[in-house]
């Protein structure tokens, strides 16, 4: 991993602590916004300019250039538009930034970054299922495996995310059925135009399979965005009453490209991978899984070896904050 940086420490990334819900009202300093992929229509004013269009709809009327990518069909000069026009819009949601540490934010690769949200140290999740590069909310009791890899197929557009999230609900109702619950879907379109899909669910497991009572519920959410060469997924868990969604949508939608044009991509060669990966019909990572397989092997290791002095719950959920199955 050499070329990773570690803000605050060699092995820690220290942030302020920010909020990283959505909002359709612009926050004061820098922001990530996404755009909702649902279409939605205006109507050209006398004395419109999609400049001032963008300020009356989204408070920034810099956001005009999305507007016209949005409107290629039917603008062709975006100095030029007409009263009784009618525009392709959608609605802003921004996330603000966290504050810079020494410039950056996070973590910066070769040829690509992407923010870690407050309070993370930075490690390797797993054994025979894990993440070779995860971030660790230790605060919280969450983790977040990262991958990143060349792009191998363009996800653009409303019939590919359609045809993506029936595949990912077949997929789940198929296989897990009552085990997965909960399960939603958001669709988003950076200020680039690249698309960021999640999936969030709640994941049950019954305890009689590992010979105990009871059960455990973990909240599970998996991002996934597609830059002009790249594409990156992340898969965030937690036990503890925690919203993991908001961190992995943060991470997700912070996630850039850093290549210039006629740059070689060696982005698989860096070997940021989440494994073991289980095929499916969904064109990205299946978190369903490899959730499953890493907590069977964490369940499997604590109920077969530790002495019951702790609640099953409460041991997976110490062994998350303490990094624990880490290599």
């Amino acid at each position: 991993m050499a070329g990773a940086l570690f803000l605050g420490s060699p092995y820690s990334v220290v942030q302020a602590k920010e909020d990283f819900a959505l909002s359709h009202e612009k926050p004061e300093g820098e922001a990530y916004v996404l755009f909702s992929a649902k279409d939605e229509t205006c109507e050209v004013e006398q004395g419109d300019s999609l400049w001032k269009i963008a300020e009356r709809l989204w408070g920034d009327g810099r956001l005009y250039g999305e507007l016209y990518e949005r409107n290629r069909d039917t603008v062709t000069d975006p100095n030029l538009i007409l009263p009784g026009q009618l525009l392709q819009t959608a609605s802003p949601f921004y996330i603000r930034k966290q504050q810079k540490v020494n410039g950056v934010i996070g973590i910066q690769m070769g040829q690509y970054q992407f923010d870690t949200p407050q309070g993370c140290t930075v490690g390797v999740l797993g054994n025979e299922s894990g993440a070779n590069f995860a971030l660790f909310g230790s605060e919280e009791g969450y983790d977040i495996a990262c991958q990143v890899r060349e792009k191998e197929e363009a996800l653009d557009g409303s019939e590919a995310y359609e045809a993506w999230e029936k595949a990912v609900r077949a997929y789940a109702e198929e296989t897990y059925g009552e085990a997965v619950q909960n399960l939603r879907f958001e669709q988003y379109l950076s200020e680039k135009g690249e698309p960021v899909w999640l999936y969030s669910y709640t994941y049950v497991i019954d305890l009689a399979d590992y010979g105990a009572e009871g059960s455990t519920e973990i909240a599970v959410s998996a991002g996934l965005k597609q830059s002009r060469k790249l594409q990156a997924e992340f898969v965030g868990f937690s036990l503890a009453a925690h919203e993991i969604s908001n961190q992995v949508r943060y991470v997700t939608a912070s996630f850039a490209e850093t290549m210039e044009e006629g740059d070689i991509c060696r982005v698989n060669e860096q070997n940021m991978q989440i494994y073991p990966s289980v095929a499916w019909e969904a064109p990205s990572f299946n978190a369903f899984a490899w959730v499953e397989q890493y907590f069977d092997d964490m369940l499997t290791e604590i109920i077969g070896g530790r002495e019951k002095e702790e609640s099953r719950k409460d041991s997976i959920l110490r062994r998350m904050r303490e990094g624990k199955g880490s290599g």
